[in-house]
Formats: C-alpha cells, sequence, structure tokens
C-alpha cells in the first residue's frame, strides 16, 4: 500500500469590490483593482477549460478608436448605447503601431516617456486605446461563474461589460482574470469594453531592452466554471533522496460562491489515466472534503502520497505525465475537474551547485524575447519553432527576458525538454542602481511583488521551471529583498536568482551578466557557497559571439561554474518596405522623425526575425555540444570521448567516424549540409556506453590504418578522420566495444552495424574533426611551365588567351582577361580593412583605433618600381616597394611586392609587410579583387562556415560548392561577414560551371570571402535593402584578421585573437584557366628580391612599443572602483565595457588627476595614448575635457594642451557605448621630460535625455601609455 500524508486548512476569504477612480494608472501603490488572485488553473494550463462547452475565444477584430494624448479619451465609450459607427477595428492580440496606430519606438535602457515626474507619467504623447466587442453568451451558462481572461496589455487596462466598470490591471506580461458573472446577461449581446492606455506607473517597470509597443498582447478568452469549483491546485512532483521515487504533494484551492443550507460533502479524486508507475491504484480516490453550512469563500486541502519507481522528468528525457483531478458532489457526481501535466524532478542548490534530480546541470542557455518581425509582441506562432530549432543547436535553457512568457510556451517546453528560467515583468533599468533605482521606493514594493506573485502563481506546475527570477537591471533594495522573502515563502523546491542582487543575500545563484572568462575563473577558484550562471553573456549583436569557447574551456574547468544564457535568441527586426517597395527588418529609430532611438542595439539575435540562423549560431550548437571526441595522441590514433550530458548514457547515440584521404577529392556539396551524412564509406562505430559525466579512451585498431589512411600524400593535402554523434530511429548497436579495440563489424572494423543502421540518422548533437599526421611526399617529383610570356609594353602582358594590364601608377594589376573576358577588373591589392562589425564600433581595438591610424584611407607612396622579362625565366616580374600612407602623412607600414607572372596563367605575389612600430594592431591582411559578375558559382576546400579567429570551434573542412550570391550573411545593419578561415583554395566559376579563377596562399591555408558589394557601400549601408549591387564581386584573399568578441556589451577581442602589426609574409597564387580541376601550388624556386637601394626596410622592427610608464599617482579613486588602480593602468589590458568591476579605475562627479614617471627622461616627440569608457545608460560618459602637461622635475609643469576628443559626450547622438581611445601627441619638445600630467574633468551633469537629467556622471579609464 502505497503512504498517504492527508491535512487540511480550511478558512475563508471575502472579495470585496471596488470602483475605479482613473487615477490608477499614476498611482504605482494601486496595480490592480477587483482583479481575481492570479492562480495556475487557467484555460491556457487546463485543456478540460479550453474542450469545454463552457469555453469562448474573444481573439479576432474588435472595434477600436486611438488618441495619441491620454486627455482625449473618450470617457464614455462604455455604454452600450454609444454609437462606434466611426470606429475602425483592429485585431486581438494586436500592436497598435504595427496594425496603423502610433509609431514603434526602440530604446534599450531608458523610459520612452518623460520621467521626470516619476512615479506619474506624462498625459500627453500617452496614447490610449479603446476597445469593443459585442459577445454572445449562452444560457447554459447559467448557474455558473463566469469569468474573462485578459491575457496581457500593455501597459495597464480598464475593464467594463454592459456599461459597468469590473476592474482594472497592470503587469502586461501576466494574465488577469475578472469574475463578470454579476454583469453579463445570458442568451443576449454583452458588451465588452477596454481601455489600454501605453503608460501607467506600470511602465517604470517594463523598461526592457526590447521595441515598446502597445495594445492587447495576449488572447482573450471568456470561460464558465461550477460555483463550487476547483479555484487552483499547487502540485509539487518531487523525488526522494535516491531519486527513483516520487513524492506528490497537492494544494488544492476548492471555492464556494454559493451558502449552503447544510453541510454538503464535497470528493477528490486524482489519477493518472497514462501512467508509466507499476501500482495500479488510483493516488487519491473520493477523499472527503466538507464545506459547513453558510460558508461561502475558499477552502484549502493538501494532498501528499508516496509513488514508486517514477521516470523523472529532465531536460533530456522530458516524461510527463498526465494527471487528473476531480471535485464530486455528495452524489458522487463529477462538478468540477482539472487536467495538469506534471514531471517529476527535484531541484536545488546544494554544496554550491545547482542540480536536478541530485545532479549538478550545465546551463546552455540563451535568452528569448517574445518577437514576431509582422506582428511584434504577438509571436505564439513562434514559439514551437524556437524551441525545435533550440534543441537542434544543442541549447537547453531558456531565460525568459524579462519577463513571463506566453503560457503557451512552459507547455511546450515540458513537453520537449527545456529549462526555463522564469522570469518577473520587472526592470527599471531607467532609474539605474543607485538611489533613485526602483528597488529602493518603498511606493513601488508592493508592486514589485505582485509582479513576482502573477508569475510564480500562474507558472508554479511546470517541471520545465527550475529557477525564478525577480526581473532585470532595476538595482536592489528594499523591493527586491522583499520579493525575494515572499517566493523562498511561497515555493521551497527552486532557487531564486535577481541579476543586480549581484553578491547580496537575495539570490541564491550569482547571475552577474558578462563576466570575462578571467573574471569567472576568479571566483571559482576557490569553494563559493553559490554557483555562477551568468544571466547574459556572449552578446550576439550583428557579426558576434567571438570568444564563445574560451568561455566553455573556463566553465568545465571549475564546477561551480555552470553555464549561462546567450544574449539573445532573435533579431528584434520588424519587417517593412522603403520608397522603392523593398523589404527590410527596421529597427531604432527607422519610424517618425526625432523619436527617442538606440538604433540597432535590438538587433542581436543568433536568429533572423524570420528565423533564418546567424553563422555564429553554428558556433553556438559546436560549443554546446555535450559530447566531445579529443586526441590524446595522433600518431597511434588514441583518443578520449567525454560525456557532458547530464543524464544521458551515450548508449542512447549513434556514434561513427569516417576518413576523407583527400578534402579536394570528395564530391563538393553545399555548406549548410556540412553534417549530412558523407558518401564515403562509413569505416567504423562506436557503441560506446559511457555514463554521463564520465570519460573513456580509445584507439582505433591498427586494420583501420593499413586499410584506410594512405602511406604519403601530395602536398599541402589534407587526411580528415570525422566522428559524428547522432540520434538514430534506427538499428542499435548489438555490442558494446567499450574503446572498440580489436573489435570487428560489418565493414571490418567497430561495431555491427552496416549501412542500414545509418539510414534513418536524426539529428547530429556532436562532430569532431582531426587531421591525420600523414608523410608529404617528396617535392622533386614537380615541374613548372617555362613557355615564355609575351610583353606588349610596360603595363600589357599576354600569353595564350590571357591578358594582364598592369597599372603602373597605382602599383598594381588593373585588369585580367580570359579569352577577350574580364576576369579581374582590379586587383590583387594589398587590403587592412573590413566594413566594420557592431563590436569593431565599440571595441577599444577597433574601428576607432583603425581609422586613427589610418587603416581606412591608406594611401600607397611608391618608392621603386621595376617590370621586365628578368630575372624569371619563362614569364614577366615585377617588384614594387611602397611606403602606406595615412592622411596625417605618417607612413604605417612598408611594403614590398613581387609579381611573378607564368605563362602557364599561374601569379605568384609575394608580400612583405614590416608595419612601423607605433602601429600595434591591424584589422586584417590580405588581397582584394574586383571580379566579374558572372562568375556565380564559388568552390573552396575549408571550412564550411562563417569563421573567424575566435569564432572557428565549428569549422569543418570539406569541399563545398555554392552559389556566389550565397556566401555573405545580411544580418540586419551590413557588415563584414562571409569570412571562411582554414581554406587550401577557392576557385569562381562562370554560368557554364567553367573554372575561371582559383586563389590560394602558398605554403599555408588563407581566410576568404567574396559578397556582390563594394565594402564602401557595406559600410555605409544602414539596412540590406540599401546594398547596391557593384557589378562586380569583391573578392578577399586574406592571410588573416583580427577577431570578433563581443563588445557591444561584454568584452573586447582577447589579446591572443587580435592581429599584431608583426612583420608578415605571405604568397599568393592566383591560377587564371579553366581547367576541371584546381591543382595548387606547393612548391616555389628560390627567388632572391633585389636589392632596392636605401629604403630596403628592415624586417627587424617590433610592432608593439614599449610603454615609457614607470609609475602613475591618482587621486583617490570613487569606491568600489578604486582597487589597485596602478595596476590597472598598466597592465596592457583593456577592461571590460559591460562590468566595470573588471578593469577600470573610476570617479563619480569628481576629475581625475594623474601624474606618471617616464622610465628614463625624454625629449622626442611624446605621444600619450588613454582609454575611457563611454556608456551613457550606466551613467558613464566620456570626460568633457582632458588636459596634459609635462615637466622635467615633477614640479612644474608646461601650460596644458587639450586632448582633441572624437565626439561630444553629452549629445543624444552619441549613446552608443564604446570605449575611447584618445591619443595626444607633443612635438619637439626642447628639454628632457621625466613626468607626465593628465587632467579628465568629467561631464558637468547628466543631460536633458538621460534618464537621469542633472545627476552626477561617472568617468572610467582604463590604460595609458606613453611612448
Amino acid at each position: 500500500m502505497k503512504k498517504i500524508l492527508l491535512y487540511f486548512i480550511i478558512f475563508c476569504a471575502v472579495l470585496s469590490l471596488s470602483a475605479q477612480t482613473f487615477t490608477e494608472w499614476q498611482d504605482p501603490r494601486v496595480y490592480e483593482v477587483n482583479k481575481l488572485y492570479p492562480r495556475a488553473n487557467i484555460p491556457q494550463n487546463n485543456e478540460y477549460i479550453i474542450n469545454s462547452s463552457f469555453f469562448e475565444n474573444l481573439d479576432g477584430q474588435w472595434k477600436f478608436f486611438y488618441v495619441p494624448n491620454a486627455d482625449e479619451r473618450p470617457t464614455d465609450f462604455f455604454k452600450t448605447d454609444y454609437n462606434d459607427s466611426g470606429w475602425g477595428t483592429i485585431p486581438v492580440p494586436g500592436n497598435w503601431e504595427l496594425n496603423g496606430y502610433g509609431v514603434p519606438v526602440y530604446v534599450n535602457t531608458t523610459n520612452d516617456f518623460d520621467n521626470s515626474q516619476l512615479p506619474r507619467v506624462p498625459v500627453k504623447g500617452n496614447a490610449v486605446g479603446s476597445y469593443r466587442k459585442w459577445v454572445n453568451i449562452d444560457k447554459k451558462w447559467k448557474d455558473k461563474q463566469v469569468i474573462i481572461n485578459v491575457g496581457g496589455a500593455k501597459s495597464c487596462f480598464y475593464l467594463w461589460v454592459n456599461g459597468e466598470f469590473v476592474g482594472y490591471s497592470e503587469d502586461a506580461k501576466t494574465n488577469s482574470e475578472f469574475d463578470i458573472t454579476q454583469f453579463v446577461q445570458l442568451g443576449k449581446r454583452n458588451l465588452i469594453a477596454l481601455q489600454v492606455f501605453k503608460w501607467s506607473d506600470g511602465s517604470y517597470f517594463e523598461c526592457q531592452d526590447f521595441w515598446r509597443l502597445s495594445g492587447i498582447e495576449r488572447g482573450i478568452t471568456l470561460y464558465a466554471q461550477p460555483r463550487t469549483r476547483i479555484y487552483d491546485y499547487k502540485v509539487v512532483a518531487d523525488l526522494d533522496s535516491t531519486y527513483k521515487h516520487g513524492i506528490l504533494d497537492i494544494e488544492m484551492t476548492i471555492e464556494n460562491l454559493d451558502s449552503c443550507p447544510k453541510d454538503q460533502r464535497l470528493y477528490i479524486s486524482v489519477n493518472f489515466p497514462k501512467r508509466d508507475f507499476k501500482t495500479e491504484e488510483v493516488i487519491f480516490h473520493n477523499y472527503a472534503d466538507t464545506i459547513h453550512k453558510n460558508t461561502v469563500g475558499k477552502h484549502y486541502v493538501r494532498l501528499k502520497a508516496e509513488l514508486p519507481e517514477v521516470t523523472p522528468w529532465t531536460a533530456e528525457h522530458p516524461h510527463l505525465e498526465k494527471m487528473l483531478i476531480f471535485l464530486s458532489d455528495s452524489n458522487k457526481k463529477h462538478i468540477d475537474n482539472a487536467c495538469v501535466y506534471i514531471g517529476f524532478r527535484n531541484v536545488k542548490v546544494e554544496d554550491g551547485l545547482l542540480k536536478v534530480n541530485g545532479v549538478p546541470i550545465t546551463i546552455r542557455g540563451v535568452n528569448r524575447h517574445e518577437h514576431d518581425p509582422e506582428t511584434g509582441h504577438v509571436a505564439d506562432k513562434r514559439i514551437e519553432e524556437d524551441i525545435l530549432l533550440m534543441k537542434a543547436n544543442n541549447i537547453n535553457t531558456i531565460r525568459t527576458s524579462h519577463y513571463p512568457n506566453s503560457p503557451e510556451f512552459y507547455n511546450l517546453c515540458d513537453k520537449y525538454g527545456l529549462y526555463v528560467i522564469d522570469e518577473a515583468n520587472a526592470e527599471s533599468h531607467a532609474q539605474g542602481y543607485g538611489e533613485k533605482s526602483l528597488a529602493k521606493r518603498t511606493d513601488f514594493k508592493r508592486a514589485t511583488v505582485a509582479r513576482t506573485r502573477n508569475m510564480y502563481e500562474r507558472d508554479k506546475n511546470h517541471p520545465c521551471v527550475i529557477v525564478w527570477s525577480l526581473g532585470n537591471e532595476s538595482g536592489n533594495g528594499v523591493c527586491y529583498e522583499a520579493a525575494y522573502d515572499w517566493l523562498k515563502d511561497q515555493d521551497s523546491t527552486r532557487p531564486v536568482q535577481y541579476e543586480r542582487a549581484l553578491y547580496d543575500r537575495n539570490t541564491d545563484i550569482v547571475a552577474i551578466m558578462y563576466p570575462s572568462a578571467d573574471y569567472l575563473s576568479k571566483y571559482a577558484q576557490k569553494k563559493q557557497e553559490r554557483p555562477f550562471i551568468m544571466c547574459e553573456y556572449a552578446h550576439a549583436m550583428g557579426n558576434s559571439c567571438g570568444g564563445l569557447q574560451n568561455y566553455w574551456d573556463t566553465i568545465y574547468k571549475y564546477p561551480q561554474l555552470q553555464g549561462g544564457c546567450i544574449w539573445d535568441w532573435v533579431d528584434q527586426g520588424l519587417l517593412t518596405k522603403d520608397a522603392q517597395g523593398r523589404e527590410f527588418y527596421a529597427y531604432g529609430g527607422d519610424f517618425g522623425e526625432n523619436m527617442p532611438s538606440d538604433g540597432n542595439f535590438c538587433i542581436n539575435g543568433l536568429v533572423d526575425p524570420d528565423r533564418k540562423p546567424h553563422p555564429q549560431l553554428a558556433e553556438v550548437r559546436k560549443v554546446y555540444q555535450p559530447v566531445t571526441i579529443e586526441a590524446v595522441d595522433l600518431d597511434s590514433l588514441r583518443f578520449r570521448i567525454i560525456n557532458r550530458f547530464d543524464f544521458t548514457n551515450l548508449l542512447d547515440f549513434n556514434i561513427f567516424y569516417t576518413l576523407q584521404p583527400d578534402v579536394a577529392h570528395e564530391t563538393p556539396k553545399h555548406p549548410n549540409d556540412f553534417l549530412s551524412i558523407p558518401n564515403r564509406p562509413i569505416i567504423g562505430f562506436l557503441n560506446q556506453s559511457l555514463a554521463p559525466h564520465d570519460t573513456a579512451y580509445f584507439t582505433l585498431p591498427e586494420s583501420f590504418i593499413k586499410q584506410w589512411i594512405p602511406d604519403t600524400v601530395l602536398p599541402g593535402r589534407d587526411v580528415m578522420l570525422d566522428f559524428y554523434v547522432v540520434n538514430t530511429k534506427g538499428t542499435k548497436g548489438t555490442k558494446d566495444t567499450k574503446g572498440a579495440k580489436d573489435t570487428k563489424g560489418a565493414r571490418g572494423e567497430w561495431g555491427t552495424r552496416g549501412e542500414e543502421g545509418i539510414k534513418e540518422i536524426g539529428n547530429v548533437i556532436a562532430y569532431e574533426q582531426f587531421k591525420l599526421p600523414v608523410p608529404t611526399r617528396k617535392i622533386e617529383d614537380f615541374e613548372l611551365d617555362t613557355t615564355f610570356a609575351e610583353v606588349d609594353s610596360f603595363s600589357i602582358i599576354k600569353f595564350k588567351d590571357i591578358k594582364i594590364i598592369f597599372d603602373e601608377a597605382n602599383a598594381r594589376i588593373s585588369s585580367i582577361e580570359k579569352g577577350g573576358k574580364v576576369i579581374v577588373s582590379q586587383g590583387p591589392e594589398l587590403c587592412f580593412w573590413r566594413p566594420p562589425t557592431d563590436n569593431d564600433y565599440v571595441d577599444a581595438h577597433g574601428a576607432e583605433l583603425w581609422r586613427r591610424i589610418g587603416f581606412d584611407s591608406l594611401v600607397r607612396k611608391t618608392s621603386y618600381y621595376s617590370f621586365g622579362t628578368k630575372p624569371w625565366q619563362g614569364g614577366v616580374i615585377v617588384v614594387i616597394q611602397s611606403e602606406m600612407m595615412n592622411c596625417n602623412d605618417e607612413i604605417v607600414m612598408d611594403v614590398i611586392q613581387l609579381y611573378q607572372i607564368r605563362t602557364s596563367g599561374d601569379i605568384v605575389l609575394q608580400n612583405t609587410i614590416i608595419p612601423h612600430k607605433w602601429v600595434e594592431i591591424i584589422p586584417k591582411v590580405g588581397v582584394q579583387m574586383k571580379v566579374s559578375d558572372e562568375l556565380v558559382t564559388t568552390e573552396w576546400v575549408g571550412y564550411a562556415q562563417e569563421t573567424y579567429k575566435d569564432r572557428q570551434s565549428c569549422g569543418f573542412m570539406g569541399h563545398y560548392e555554392a552559389p556566389t550570391d550565397n556566401l555573405f550573411h545580411h544580418y540586419m545593419r551590413p557588415q563584414a561577414a562571409g569570412n571562411r578561415m582554414n581554406t587550401r583554395y577557392v576557385s569562381l566559376f562562370d554560368k557554364k560551371h567553367e573554372r575561371m579563377l582559383s586563389a590560394q596562399l602558398i605554403g599555408e591555408n588563407c581566410e576568404f570571402s567574396i559578397y556582390p558589394y563594394s565594402d564602401e557601400t557595406i559600410e555605409h549601408s544602414k539596412h540590406t535593402n540599401e546594398l547596391q549591387r557593384a557589378g562586380y564581386y569583391t573578392l578577399n584573399v586574406d592571410y588573416a584578421q583580427s577577431g570578433l568578441g563581443t563588445a557591444t556589451c561584454g568584452p573586447s577581442v582577447l589579446e591572443k585573437d587580435l592581429l599584431k602589426a608583426e612583420p608578415i609574409y605571405f604568397n599568393l597564387h592566383l591560377k587564371i584557366g579553366e581547367d576541371s580541376t584546381f591543382i595548387p601550388m606547393f612548391i616555389e624556386k628560390n627567388i632572391q628580391i633585389p636589392h632596392i637601394g636605401k629604403k630596403k626596410p628592415k624586417p627587424t622592427l617590433t610592432s608593439v612599443t614599449k610603454s615609457w610608464v614607470k609609475k602613475v599617482v591618482l587621486n583617490t579613486p570613487t569606491a568600489p572602483y578604486n582597487n589597485k588602480p596602478d595596476t590597472i593602468l598598466m597592465d596592457k589590458r583593456i577592461g571590460n565595457p559591460a562590468n566595470f568591476h573588471e578593469g577600470w579605475v573610476g570617479y563619480f562627479g569628481e576629475p581625475m588627476n594623474m601624474k606618471c614617471a617616464l622610465n628614463e627622461n625624454q625629449n622626442d616627440t611624446l605621444t600619450i595614448t588613454l582609454s575611457f569608457a563611454h556608456h551613457p545608460s550606466q551613467w558613464v560618459f566620456m570626460p568633457q575635457k582632458v588636459m596634459v602637461s609635462y615637466s622635467k622635475n615633477g614640479k612644474k609643469y608646461s601650460q596644458p594642451e587639450e586632448v582633441a576628443l572624437p565626439f561630444d559626450p553629452v549629445l543624444k547622438e552619441n549613446d552608443k557605448p564604446r570605449v575611447c581611445i584618445l591619443r595626444h601627441k607633443i612635438p619637439n619638445i626642447k628639454y628632457k621630460v621625466k613626468y607626465i600630467r593628465i587632467e579628465a574633468e568629467p561631464v558637468e551633469k547628466l543631460p536633458a535625455w538621460h534618464a537621469a537629467p542633472g545627476e552626477k556622471a561617472w568617468i572610467m579609464t582604463d590604460e595609458v601609455k606613453i611612448n
């Protein structure tokens, strides 16, 4: 017999009705009037309600009237005799601004209204929408309680039925229910009327980083329930200490609305119609409860039971039980019922770890906004699509940023298996984190707790919800301490997190956003009481997510680092058209004139608004993969396999491997299909039994080496060993090889499966690739073509049907023709610039620094030019020496180029690049060509995906072919894209599929990108519709380029991923011709670069100049940004602009005074380089004035010189976060200098457009360098 613990608590409560005053929307103490207490037993959570005859969906067209100002709203529209014939209509749910009423506004951290009268909001500009709908209510609803459920309306609404006031509610992202029984007329038409305000005091809570849209955003339903009914239920489906047996704890609320003349006996039954339990008993059968006579109100019943051998719920194995609850009268007749899907699981923070079912889990998460490109915040149709796409890309957790999602979202997360960090609808970013924060205002305390309550009561029964979140970026204080305490009293089965609590008491998880990997490492190096799970990281704005692998290398190193949630899932672009009818995705500032805007900061997802994946999603999929295979010793083919699943044995998957003896001879496939099942033989299987969190070692058998791996390969040809881990619906392996050494199967290798076991393979959840160390054949086996070229002049070279024209004035090839057709219309020429990414614009080592050096406008000054047929026999040689100058006539680098043009159609370009010593960072180094737009197909051997130096874990070496137009990803704001690393060669084909041009770097792999636009067009286009085809393709063949980072909100490009300005040597090989197969060039005869006079550059120049600063003395910085300031300023690392606790020195409202002592006296030109953060939403502004002076004794200083600022820090147009690099030169110093003084004055006060106008501003400074 199962053990059942029952106990019963009864009390009654009387709901009092209140009248409206129409001041509620201006009073934070009033956030609801006459609203039913929130609960889980709503139609969206109970299929019995939706499937009954007492349910009606009111979604569809409603009569609608819009006014732009609150004082213009109609005040009698709710009356039944009101004439609305002149009104329009609007869909419900639907946002006003996307249905022709008002203008969409996007701002990030500020309110979209004048907040100077906090807690009041303006009347002017505060649009109001009035809704009316006539509804027939059947007579059979008699003797029932009639309830209206409003899924969500922004920002507040008043409700009337048949001309009578019903209630008021705020909180736009949770359901509001009202009892309208006394107002409806059964068997007749009934008027439902709502009035929705764009702004209310509740809007201060709804300052999230998304479009500020208004209206009824979720559906409205009408339903009826018995007068005695199941009001609510809290179901805790826990596990015992063995995590094998279930503990079911049900707290039920039964409500009786009628006074009984005598005691009434009620019966409760609970059962599982489709359960896996080994017992057949109904859990609770006709448990008796009594409603005493003359009693009206709520009764509370608690039922507990132990259930043997249940199947637990996890995100990896989302096993649900359908539980039915029946309420019966004294005659055992059902009077009400409920259906709830539960999952048995246990969640807790224990030993400093977040555990599910006793197991520390890994959060491979994303943040998700509700967004649809056409319907805005009405996005239910996207839920399942999002979840399935996330599951396919190894994402296991969603943080509902920053509000509870639609109820259907939780139902599907329960079903498909995703952990949810459920977040209350609370973000008051505009008021900052200081004393003016809403978190510290007692008049907002009850409303803060109510928003947490609304979330909890609605979502409490969902097994997917494993963590509650109190909100986001709202400061910390009495409000969130109260919310935390309330929630912990209600629910002891889940941890609670709050990002802005940082390390305070009111968070069970340290959830700090955008820390660096170094910051994480420092936290985890000693045992902590709480785990660290980043609520936001890896800001995915534009071409981004650089450094993701670095994060996860750190996370896997320390158990208390349990992952995080990438910001964020979807680009919040709104589909619109320009004047020419061309579609594009709009972002902030694209609607109306002089509108508040934070530009494209809402465009930071892993997928487009239509859910087309961005290239970085491939990196997320790879880095998040829960199975890893690592090489221990490739010579002996010994490997290590790590199972990073939390609950899944690897026997649930097929693991097989294949060999590419030469990638270039594989059949080319589209890069999107890089993980499709290969046509080549599947050589072996790993039927590996490996428990979660376990590691095993295996060695490939010798027969594999003898049968499949060649003894030698041609130079540059790669032998690749590929592993795949896949879900399968097909045949499971019958033999566990446990390392599989010396086992044989159908293919003479591991396992027992042949092709039939692979035909039904599903999603590839993990993959690995290894280049095998196979010896290279000797180079003497190859010969070169020695046919002579015909040189018509000093600028035209002809041989066969090829013509090459040199532009002597610009020292470059001006065109290449083949058979009378222009193949290349310009280049190859050296290129050091890329159209900046969103991160480049704000990275301390990004576009601002690049422009100051002059990489965007380099001019070649040629000092030596030689053109002729000697000394190279069989072709033409051209030697060019140049200085690359910026607009200030400073030499950025010296360049020597040597062209060898061969009659075989080969062009070899040797490049020697020597940056000058003051240059530290280069965006990229390579060559750029303008090639014919008839070269419509591109083939390459290299990585399938868009990859960069700090985003290449996903790279999969293969032979690929695709339409040339498909190889540039159109980010919402155009920017550098489409780069592919580790490329052996790239070839371009014409419309007849004849190979016309091929390119490689001799002796090393290159990076390439190709697109039908000029760099200038990409850089200056705001949206994709502005991209005008150039009439040619831009082909980049690069030696290297800097990484991407996540500096839009997070760490900059890591030091190791920057392209340092050091001497660079690379050799480009171009092949002109239509050979069926491109043969890369691997052998070069030694060619001596001729002596070129006195200006021959010396390759001994170094790129990183040592700073002359010996010691820094500062006035006292403001706590907490005063930790080791002298170290921070000289550690050669720019701080994290998303977390000023990492590497910054701060001053609040006071000037910074810095004195630098130099290593030695200097009397040359001095260059002072300073770094300041500019992040207005965090009250951090670049100084309004910076002065520099110098001294030989530290006592008497020169007249201060003002440093030029790159922009005015107080202008609204300059509010984008960034790191500012200031550089100031002091030329022709007449005496030896030993000391430099730097003075920085803060912005006098925060400007009028700021969320806190008139307040003091911060100065945040980092690196100082003098050379």
